[in-house]
């Protein structure tokens, strides 16, 4: 069984973003895969791929979501408007600038699940995202990080919030799942260990009347550590990893179109670089891509 886990992020993905474009011309699109985990931005990324519109992923990331409509920093200083607008992401991105294909996804052999954190006790949730009245919920749930956004989701009666607060890498559970074969797109560069942080302090006292969720951010980078530790070391399942080589310097704010078009060219060419090596044919790819990859 093969699996696609994507990792979260906010405007970091877009090296997500760039590798995805790679693999879908170079011949490996979703139906390679038996299973996709997205959490967070992740997600976003994921249900695109599995739609099989990639190509939507250029003008969306480097044009579409650079306006003060999605990201818009004197939000900080609001005590009512986010920082990332992720109503913004369903209602004009997925719904109508980039329509996404849901029927494509609910029908598709590839199973998409997006990874939720539950409020109520900290835990990750693994939701099969194939119904239409829920789709777009389940993905604003994952991708609603505190301090960004600052709002649970009702999903079914429960308030969820950002899946990469409990398990942004679901290795294990993709493992647990039977996947023998994985690739792992993420976001941040080769060696990096995550810290806890004053934002994660900040995040946490946010979150404080879910006492679960506040445990679980103080705590995430223990988990993610972990999970790292699993994917670079694991010997028992064939994981390829495709990931930034140094630190592109952006982060989940930002929205300097140069920084975010230089991220996603270098994820397409690490992601190339990475199938290159796998015997994955060069020549698939469009003569302008070709042109873009050689420079």
């Amino acid at each position: 069984m093969k699996a696609l886990i994507l990792e979260g992020g906010a405007m970091r993905t877009v090296h997500s973003a760039g590798a995805l474009t790679a693999l879908s011309e170079m011949g490996i699109k979703h139906d390679h895969f038996d299973l996709v985990f997205g959490a967070s931005a992740g997600a976003c990324n994921g249900a695109y791929f599995v739609a099989d519109q990639s190509s939507h992923f250029w003008e969306m990331w480097t044009k579409t979501m650079l306006t003060p409509d999605f990201i818009n920093l004197r939000n900080a200083f609001s005590l009512t408007k986010p920082i990332i607008d992720v109503n913004f992401v369903v209602e004009e991105i997925m719904s109508k600038h980039h329509k996404i294909d849901l029927d494509k996804i609910i029908s598709s052999k590839t199973k998409f699940y997006t990874v939720v954190t539950n409020c109520s006790n900290g835990q990750p949730e693994y939701f099969l995202n194939d119904k239409k009245e829920s789709f777009f919920n389940i993905i604003k749930a994952s991708a609603s990080i505190p301090i960004l956004y600052n709002k649970s989701v009702e999903i079914n009666g429960q308030e969820y919030m950002d899946g990469a607060i409990t398990d942004g890498l679901p290795i294990k559970k993709a493992i647990e799942m039977g996947a023998t074969e994985i690739y792992v797109l993420l976001t941040r560069h080769e060696g990096y260990k995550k810290t806890k942080t004053l934002t994660d302090t900040i995040s946490a006292n946010i979150c404080r009347k879910y006492p679960f969720i506040k445990q679980a951010i103080l705590e995430r980078y223990i988990d993610y550590n972990q999970s790292m530790e699993t994917i670079e070391n694991n010997k028992d399942v064939n994981i390829t990893i495709i990931r930034p080589k140094y630190n592109l310097g952006v982060t989940r704010v930002t929205n300097d179109p140069k920084k975010i078009k230089n991220a996603f060219l270098v994820g397409y060419k690490d992601a190339v670089e990475v199938l290159k090596k796998k015997n994955i044919s060069f020549e698939n790819l469009p003569t302008e891509l070709k042109i873009n990859n050689k420079k």
